[in-house]
Order: C-alpha cells, then structure tokens, then sequence
C-alpha cells in the first residue's frame, strides 16, 4: 500500500477543505427530505384553491457508492493434471487509484463486505479553517486483489463535483498475459452488457456485487444474435447478499453464441456488475479485459480507439430497427465509413476493416437510440490482446484517475461540428494541482497524447469544459508486457463530474383535511 494512504474505520472522518461550519449539517448521509409546506391565502372550507401554493425543491444524493473490481482472474485455477497444462495467472500485478473533486466531505475506499479497513482519500490541506473551497483528494494502491467499495459523501450537487476510480492489471506470462483494466462501477437497479461471443476458448464471468446492507435477488436475462430470449442453461436470478459478490459463467448459461446482450435487473438493492473475459487459443493466451455496463442509450454516440489496434468488432443494439451512419474522427475531421442496418431486439455485430491510420475515434449516428460497444484487437508476432470500449454520448466536466505501473495515452474527440477550447489539469498523488493543459479541438476532430506531457507525476486528470461535446479515456499499456513479446491493451474512460438531481414539487391543498 502506497505511504500516502492513511487507514481509518470512521465514515466521518475530515478531509481538505471542509469548512467547520457546514459539517454538522453534511453528516447525514441518507439525503433524507423534509419539506415545510407553506400555506396560501386564507380560504373558506367550501372554496379552497389547490393551487393557491406550492414548494419546489431540488434533491440530490449525498452520497456516492462505487464498486471497484478485483484484478483480472481465471474462471478455473486447479491443479490437476500436469503441470505443463495447469491454468497459471503468472507473474500477474495490479494498481488502483481513487480520486474525488468538487464539493467533497469525505471519501474513503473499504474491502467489499468490511468497512472497518476503510482508506482515506487525501489532499492539500487549507490554511483557512472556513475554506469552503473545492478539493480533490486521492488515494492509491500498488495491489488490487479484492474487490474494493468507493464512498463518496458531498457536501452539495455544483458541477464539478464527482469521484473516479479505476484499477488496471498485466502479466507478462501465463493464461492471462496481456493488460486488462475496469474503472469504478456506480451502483444500479438495471444493468446490461453487449459482450463477445461465448464460442470455444472464451470465457465470460459475470460479476455481481452487492455493497449496500440489504440481501437482493438479481434477474437475469440474455438476447443473441437472432431474435428471442435466450432460454438460459443455469438459474436466470440469483441471490447477492449484503456486502457480497457473486459469479456467474455466462458461457456456461448461453453457450456457443456469436455475442451477446445481457441485462441485470435487482430487486431490492442497487448492484454494480462487471464481466471478465479471458480468451485462450488451444494453451496460448489471446487477450483478456474487463466489459463494463453500457451506458444510456442515444442517437449520437462516440467509441474512442486511439492509434495501436489492428482490428475492430462494433456490437449495437436497439430496441426498433434503424440505420447507423458510421464516421471515422481523425485529428483533422471526418472521414465516412460507411452505413449499417441494425435489427431491432438482437446484437447486431459488424466488422470494420479499413480502418485509417490517423482514425482516433468512431462517430456513430442514428434516426433511433441505441447502445453499442466496440472490441479493439492489437496484435504483435502472433500475440493478441483487446480492449473493450463502450460507446458514450458527449458529455461536459469530467475526471479521470489513472493507476499506477502502466503506461497511459489519452485520447480525446469533439463530436461537434464547432472548434472548442478546454483546460485539462493534472494532480499528483497528493492532490495538489502539478500542471494544466489547454486543448484546442476543431470540429469533428480528435487529439492524443500521454499526461506524462502535463506533468511526470499526473496520476487524476480533470477538464473544466461546461459544454456537452466531448468524449476522453486513457488507453493503457505495458511496457514490462510489451518487452515479454506479448501485446498489451486496456481502456478506462472519463467520468462525468455531475450529481443526479430531482425537482420535487409539493402543492397546498386545503381540501385535504387530516
């Protein structure tokens, strides 16, 4: 564990910048509402007005539950047999690293399932005691054998304001060579996935955790590359209890498929969900990574690819029949790659060749919302790996941290039409600013560099542009993979710095009598 961690089992505890005089008001953490009703003007029982007032409220949550997966790990690791052909993760490492921005009160870091080793998050410290000021505060860890929960509690919803986390693991031998890397999952009631296939030599674990106190019953259900259901060989719910994980063999549930869609739906308690996959050619490995849940479904949505891949695979889904019109962003505009028919109800999967050599990102358009996620394949001398990216609609602050004992390139589009300009700074592992970087992006357009160009000690990236019209991430190598003759690729993507809000409106009705 990094010197700059600091263990601590209260869920109170201060961090930077948290002025004395909010803090009794920011400790409840239920985001409880009470809303006082304000009466009207003086009426008569007989002729009462039930719109003569109201009260309008904007709740939000305080706080912000994140799962944040183990390292990458085989579905069978006995040792029957001989030795030769026992399953080996080799000389597998892991990272992490958790950082929080805006308005925060505290953030700490827990093992699924035991708050009481809980992880401070940590940052500049303010020589004014009833600063009120902003802060990001970070945490690290030079291993990620278990399964972490990531808490945030704010201190209020301004833009600016969220946490990212994320976790990268690489071997440069054994059943799992190659690089693979998840950021932090929120915690939903619905979840779904577009994923490979589950053909021979692949695969699939579903990974099901529960953070909250509260046993759920998760349901299950799978959609192929032909219309209908798919009837599953296994259970299709299954029961999480609180502070658990549970694994299901999607191969095993839908076996043979070409790819497939799979949605959770939790009964009783929010879940985040990953699933590994790890591919085996005969008893060389072929790439392995982390998918993680699709995000909502839009008419416009970008995939970043950034510049080491060989191949690609698009899946997409949607609910009724389109068009998808297809467009390759390079660092100086558009180039067409042509148009797609999707079927409605079933994973469509389509395989783009021809990709140009200074294509960053693929721009995706339709008449109708969809979602989608690409596989992107890097090979080198026979060895294989690929990173699983999901298809995002633009969106405006964002953050991204980034683990440690990897190499990190980010890549950035504009999926305007009009040129932007924004700021990206960079902090260290003690969540001081160590530099900032102003972009400049001309429509349609996409720009890559590494934050070792900002700063040799940037391990958060954070944007301050307020428009809707970006999409980032960070493509992660090796160089410990890649020297081992292996290939090596992973992909997080940047986090969006806003807090769900609700407006609660509450009308006076004097007719109601208690």
């Amino acid at each position: 564990m990094s010197k700059h961690l600091e263990s601590g089992s209260s869920k109170h505890s201060k961090v930077t910048k948290v002025a004395a005089t909010t803090v009794s008001a920011c400790v409840v953490a239920s985001a409880l509402l009470v809303m006082a009703f304000i009466p009207g003007r003086q009426l008569s029982f007989g002729n009462a007005n039930p719109a003569n007032a109201s009260v309008v409220q904007e709740v939000s949550p305080k706080v912000m539950d994140q799962y944040c997966p183990a390292q990458m790990g085989l579905a069978d690791t006995g040792t029957y047999g001989d030795k030769e052909f026992q399953a080996s993760v080799g000389d597998l490492a892991s990272s992490a690293r958790y950082a929080a921005f805006g308005s925060i009160f505290h953030a700490q870091v827990s093992p699924l399932g035991d708050d009481s080793k809980s992880t401070v998050l940590q940052g500049p410290q303010s020589d004014d005691a009833d600063s009120t000021a902003d802060s990001v505060v970070v945490a690290s860890s030079d291993s990620a054998e278990a399964p972490q929960v990531f808490e945030t509690r704010l201190l209020g919803a301004s833009a600016g304001t969220g946490a990212s986390g994320s976790m990268a693991s690489w071997a440069s031998n054994g059943d799992i060579a190659g690089v693979a890397a998840s950021t932090c999952i929120n915690t939903q009631l619905n979840q779904s996935f577009l994923i490979s296939g589950t053909k021979e030599g692949t695969t699939q674990q579903l990974l099901i955790a529960n953070p909250t106190d509260k046993s759920t019953t998760v349901q299950l259900s799978m959609t192929g590359t032909k219309p209908g259901q798919i009837v599953m060989a296994t259970q299709s719910s299954v029961v999480v209890g609180a502070g658990e994980q549970r694994t299901v063999d999607l191969a095993a549930a839908a076996p043979s498929q070409d790819a497939l869609r799979v949605n959770l739906v939790s009964q009783e308690s929010p879940v985040a969900s990953v699933i590994r996959t790890v591919s085996m050619k005969g008893l060389d490995p072929d790439g392995n990574d982390f998918t993680l849940p699709l995000n909502p479904a839009s008419t416009t949505q970008i995939v970043n690819m950034g510049d080491s891949r060989n191949a690609m695979t698009l899946r997409a889904y949607a609910s009724q029949a389109a068009s998808l019109n297809l467009s390759w962003i390079t660092q100086s505009g558009v180039k067409s790659a042509g148009k797609r028919a999707m079927k409605a109800n079933v994973v469509n999967v389509m395989e783009l060749n021809d990709i140009p050599d200074d294509a960053l990102g693929l721009l995706i358009e339709s008449d109708a919302d969809f979602q989608a996620a690409a596989g992107i394949d890097v090979s080198d001398g026979g060895s294989r790996d690929f990173a699983f990216v999901n298809a995002a609609s633009p969106y405006a602050q964002s953050a991204l941290a980034l683990p440690s004992g990897v190499q990190a390139h980010v890549s950035m589009v504009n999926a305007s039409s009009k040129s932007i300009e924004l700021s990206l700074t960079a902090y260290d592992e003690h969540g001081e600013s160590v530099g900032t970087r102003d972009i400049h992006l001309d429509g349609d357009s996409a720009v890559m560099f590494s934050p070792t160009d900002i700063s040799k000690n940037a391990v958060a990236l954070s944007t301050d542009y307020e428009g809707n019209d970006v999409v980032w991430g960070a493509f992660l190598t090796s160089d410990k993979v890649s020297s081992s003759d292996h290939s090596g690729l992973a992909y997080i993507g940047a986090d969006r710095l806003e807090v769900a809000k609700q407006t609660v409106r509450a009308m006076h009705d004097a007719t109601i009598v208690h």
